[in-house]
């Protein structure tokens, strides 16, 4: 009778664990489920923030080019009233460039 009550028992304890190994292998798998579509949306909002600052890139891009020509017409107007005062200037600058590396030697 104790034999029978063992064998019973451990049948149940079989029972058990097979139970076990087959809830673990479905949580492994909801596991591996949970952490593709995190990856997914991880890479989706990653892509979406790229492209968001490439788009303001691109907008930050085309200022600094307007606001570079703007400044170059702005010499070239101030260099055809004043000539001679360009001259005087690109002088000066010139001669300050010269002592400065002058010094350096």
């Amino acid at each position: 009778m104790a034999e029978a009550k063992a064998k019973t028992d451990m049948d149940k304890l079989r029972e058990d664990m097979d139970a076990l190994r087959s809830d673990l292998a479905q949580l492994a798998q909801h596991v591996r489920s949970l952490s593709a579509n995190s990856a997914d949306a991880a890479k989706s909002e990653a892509r979406a923030r790229l492209d968001e600052l490439g788009g303001r890139l691109e907008g930050t891009m085309a200022d600094l080019q307007r606001q570079g020509a703007e400044g170059v017409d702005t010499l070239k107007d101030s260099i055809r009233e004043r000539p001679f005062g360009a001259v005087l200037a690109a002088l000066g600058i010139g001669l300050l460039v010269g002592r400065l590396l002058k010094r350096l030697d």
